[in-house]
């Protein structure tokens, strides 16, 4: 064809090259021949990046498998605490119970004595009346002396027994050491809350921030406190909601205050002063010798009880127990 007029005219194409490259692009053969190298610059990043999530993966991997370990052993240790605790609380509430069914015995001893005392006393008056009566009217009468000398002798009998038994029924002297009240008073409610018969009380400790010591026989520190928590437990049978506030402080005068109120009621104004009287209760399978013991145990340790009836006709008992100075024993 001849030139168009823009001088634009036909020619024979002698440069392939652009296609050549496109062909490449294109990966077409015989155009593209891939080589190792051409490969790897081709896919590189996506390797790197491929190792980099296979070492992620090993990384997260290994972690995991170390937090499992751990938690698994702290769960462990948490349920070897837990066993160890209740084995401890149990142990505890063993000792606490033997303490007071002993004190149940001797404060019973006490009383059977003090009571049995009086009329043996009499007896014993009258039967060495009675054997000298007999000496001086019927002396010639053998039957009627000896059988009046068997009586005074059996009396006298008695009255050794009594006394043997006034005198196993007083305690010896219990070793005393300087303890934390606070660190009692929270050992008291957790190992009351663990047993069987304090999981539905709900307990308000207000102890303080400060460290009030006290010398004292734990064991028995122990079972005024959980008596005293047994009786406010019982005075609230009836409540739903079975709540006992533990307050803990110290008075002007230097001595340690525990007021341990409870929601119970039914409980009279009159029935204050013969709380801690031997035998009285208002329960129906109560002894009436609870509060008798927990009185002991104060004034053993140089203390006293107090009573005040709440607004509800509960009860509050405050305790007060003399404090020292000085470091707790080990």
């Amino acid at each position: 064809m001849p030139p168009s007029r823009d001088a634009y005219s036909w020619g024979i194409a002698n440069n392939y090259q652009d296609i050549e490259s496109l062909f490449r692009k294109l990966k077409i053969k015989p155009f593209y021949n891939p080589t190792l190298e051409s490969v790897w610059d081709e896919y590189k990043n996506f390797v790197y990046a491929a190792i980099v999530l296979i070492i992620l993966f090993i990384i997260h991997y290994l972690r995991t498998e170390q937090l499992v370990r751990i938690r698994t052993e702290q769960l462990r240790t948490e349920i070897q605490k837990k066993v160890q605790l209740q084995k401890e609380a149990s142990a505890v509430r063993d000792k606490l119970n033997r303490a007071e069914r002993s004190g149940i015995i001797s404060q019973l001893s006490s009383i059977v004595a003090h009571e049995v005392n009086q009329p043996l006393e009499a007896i014993i008056n009258y039967s060495a009346c009675l054997s000298k009566y007999v000496e001086n009217n019927y002396r010639e009468d053998k039957t009627a002396s000896e059988i009046s000398n068997r009586v005074a002798g059996s009396a006298a009998r008695v009255a050794a027994i009594i006394d043997h038994v006034r005198s196993y029924a007083k305690k010896k002297e219990s070793e005393k050491i300087v303890l934390s009240l606070t660190q009692t008073l929270k050992t008291t409610i957790n190992e009351f809350q663990h047993a069987d018969y304090g999981t539905d009380i709900k307990f308000e400790p207000d102890l303080g921030n400060k460290e009030i010591l006290v010398e004292a026989e734990p064991l028995e520190l122990k079972l005024l406190f959980s008596n005293l928590f047994r009786n406010a437990k019982e005075a609230m049978e009836s409540e739903e909601e079975k709540v006992i506030s533990v307050m803990l402080r110290q008075t002007p005068d230097g001595k340690a205050e525990i007021r341990i109120s409870d929601r119970g009621r039914g409980l009279q104004e009159s029935d204050l002063p013969k709380l801690t009287s031997p035998l009285f209760t208002r329960k129906p399978q109560g002894t009436g010798l609870g509060l008798s013991i927990c009185r002991q145990i104060a004034e053993s340790h140089g203390g006293h009880l107090e009573f005040e009836k709440t607004a509800e006709n509960g009860l509050i008992v405050k305790v007060f127990l003399p404090t020292v100075k000085g470091n707790i024993n080990a």
